[in-house]
């Protein structure tokens, strides 16, 4: 690698080939004048090298100029351009005439005087900006050369020789403080020292000898020199930037081969890592795999997996359904939203001897990327622990109700049987005193109480045939609105003694579907004794039958105290009974929803309910309706 200080030996030439380009110039010029002793032979000669050198320069300077945006390689070209034109001007026989009369030395320095007017202005517009003292000086000799162009005549050679000898003196002062130029960037500012020195000193030698010949030696010596540097500077700072830049791009390749050397260094520790985490996640007891984002499909998976899904090994596995492997909701997990955080769901494992179930948890690994992390953690024992906790805590539950059960049905039991023997006490004495307003009074009461009675026998013999699944429907195709109007009938006495009406309506006379007469004889007690229970005093129930095209609505509602919401969703099972049940005396024993329900599946129907607290509740049946048509077809036939 080159240093700094070598630059020069580089891009310049030796001074000692610079010197030696000078002698042999100079020995030819002398080879010339003593050869060639016509001086007008010399002249044309002179004039027609001097165009060929100067034409031949301005064409390396003018090309150099669209290489270098330097001010003083432009306005040197504009320079040589004038002095070719000059010299193509020497060539005119007009011109030719002058010379022959003229003197060399009044030539030769008219020509100097032109070139050295023209270099002051060059020096004038490129020293622009510099010191103050330099400007003036500059400025000064401009002035001179000026007036010496415009006083110049061919009778004035004694001024000649003064004016030559001042202009002399005032180049060596203005030679001596061109340190500044030395700093350019361009030598061709270096070999203008030199141009100066000749063409001063050829000047001065004028005096003595002629001036053309010195002039000439002058111009040659000032072409070399310029030459030399014109067609080297170009060329060396192109080299100086491809130089600077080689170096520059040195540094930065050592800094890339550090670079590669640290991410090199990176790469081999995170191989490593790698390896000891993959390590890690074949080796932990923990089942992990790793899904694709998109397919939901197994990428990768561990040898914990691999033993747990009793799977031959880690290929067979590979790009399965993650759902086909574990037991799974599909639809939750094939839509799962990351951004909520954590997610785990429950799934389970079927193998030959066991059912294994599963916390699975969902880690996205990064928003950039496919990939999906999944733990599963064994909840086996959790599940089967948690299985039976429930387990007892229904069967304490069970046991619960069944003794509530027991406690309201011998109540049930006892509390009618009471009152009809009570009646009948009575009614011997009633019959003594001839008091038939009496026996009519507590006939209707052993009546309401047999209706209890035969009601909970009912509800305790369907309850039990449900349980065993003994129990069917003889369905037939009927007038519903006939037979629930029969049934009101019957149970109008009963809701008038406990101070509720009962109020009936249809929105069709006939209205025929399928069912069976005693499943819908009780379903409708149970709704309207229910009713009653929990009505208010001076209270309403409401019978409706809303037959349409496909269905027939039966509703039985009340404005009773209603019910809460949470026990709305447990009104249909077995024993279930709600808080409103605690504040009557007459408390129910929790079966008879459980009966209508299962009544209503039987005959192919549904039960629906609405409630609110405060006001009231409302018993939804709903049953397919039978065209009028096909029924009478059916029966006809």
């Amino acid at each position: 690698m080159l240093e700094r200080e070598n630059w020069k030996d580089i891009i310049y030439w030796p001074i000692k080939k610079v010197v030696f380009y000078l002698v042999i110039m100079i020995f030819i010029d002398s080879f010339i004048y003593i050869v060639f002793m016509d001086y007008k032979d010399i002249l044309d000669m002179i004039n027609n090298i001097l165009l060929i050198i100067t034409g031949v320069s301005a064409v390396i300077i003018i090309n150099t100029t669209m290489l270098l945006s330097e001010r003083i390689v432009k306005l040197t070209s504009l320079l040589y351009i004038v002095i070719v034109v000059f010299a193509l001007l020497e060539l005119l026989p007009e011109h030719k005439v002058y010379l022959k009369e003229a003197h060399f030395a009044q030539v030769g320095f008219e020509r100097f005087v032109y070139m050295w007017f023209f270099f002051a202005l060059i020096l004038v517009y490129t020293s622009m900006g510099k010191r103050e003292n330099q400007k003036i000086k500059i400025i000064s000799y401009f002035i001179i050369s000026l007036f010496i162009c415009n006083q110049f005549t061919a009778r004035s050679f004694v001024i000649i020789k003064l004016l030559t000898i001042i202009l002399f003196i005032i180049s060596c002062f203005i030679l001596a403080d061109f340190k500044f130029i030395e700093n350019s960037k361009l030598n061709i500012a270096k070999s203008g020292n030199i141009c100066f020195i000749l063409i001063t000193v050829s000047s001065f030698k004028s005096t003595y000898i002629y001036v053309y010949e010195a002039f000439f030696i002058t111009m040659i010596l000032c072409t070399v020199v310029l030459m030399n540097n014109i067609v080297n500077n170009p060329y060396k700072i192109l080299f100086k930037d491809l130089f600077e830049k080689g170096i520059e791009m040195g540094n930065l390749n050592t800094k890339i081969i550090e670079k590669n050397k640290e991410l090199e260094f990176s790469q081999n520790i995170v191989m490593k890592k790698e390896k000891v985490f993959k390590s890690f996640f074949r080796n932990v007891p923990i089942p992990l795999v790793i899904l694709n984002k998109e397919t939901r499909r197994i990428s990768f998976a561990n040898s914990s997996f691999v033993n747990i899904v009793e799977s031959k090994s880690l290929k067979s596995i590979i790009n399965k359904k993650f759902t086909s492997v574990i037991n799974i909701d599909g639809g939750k997990f094939n839509n799962l939203n990351y951004s909520e955080g954590k997610i785990i769901l429950r799934g389970s494992i079927s193998n030959e001897e066991d059912l294994k179930y599963f916390d699975i948890e969902l880690i996205d690994s990064s928003t950039s990327s496919d990939e999906i992390i999944v733990i599963l953690n064994d909840v086996t024992s959790k599940v089967k622990v948690d299985s039976m906790k429930e387990a007892i805590q229904n069967k304490m539950l069970e046991e619960n109700l069944k003794r509530d059960f027991l406690s309201n049905i011998s109540h049930d039991l006892k509390t009618p049987i009471n009152v009809i023997y009570s009646a009948i006490q009575l009614e011997e004495c009633l019959i003594k005193n001839n008091n038939i307003d009496g026996l009519k009074k507590y006939n209707t009461i052993s009546k309401q109480n047999c209706i209890s009675l035969i009601r909970l026998a009912n509800n305790l013999i369907d309850t039990s045939r449900i349980e065993s699944d003994y129990i069917s429907a003889d369905l037939k195709v009927k007038n519903i609105v006939d037979i629930i109007e029969n049934i009101i009938a019957t149970l109008v006495d009963y809701a008038h003694n406990n101070n509720v009406d009962l109020i009936f309506d249809t929105n069709e006379e006939e209205v025929y579907v399928e069912l069976d007469e005693d499943f819908m004889q009780r379903i409708i007690v149970n709704l309207i004794s229910n009713s009653i229970k929990f009505c208010n005093y001076n209270g309403m129930i409401k019978i409706n039958v809303q037959a349409s095209y496909k269905k027939v609505v039966v509703s039985v509602q009340d404005n009773g105290i209603g019910m809460e919401e949470e026990f709305i969703k447990d009104i249909f099972n077995r024993y279930s009974m709600g808080k409103n049940n605690e504040e009557k005396s007459n408390k129910g024993t929790g079966i008879g929803m459980f009966v209508v329900k299962r009544l209503m599946e039987i005959q192919n129907g549904d039960v629906f309910v609405s409630s609110k607290i405060g006001e009231g509740t409302r018993f939804d049946l709903v049953f397919n309706r039978v065209l009028e048509r096909r029924y009478k077809y059916v029966a006809q036939n």
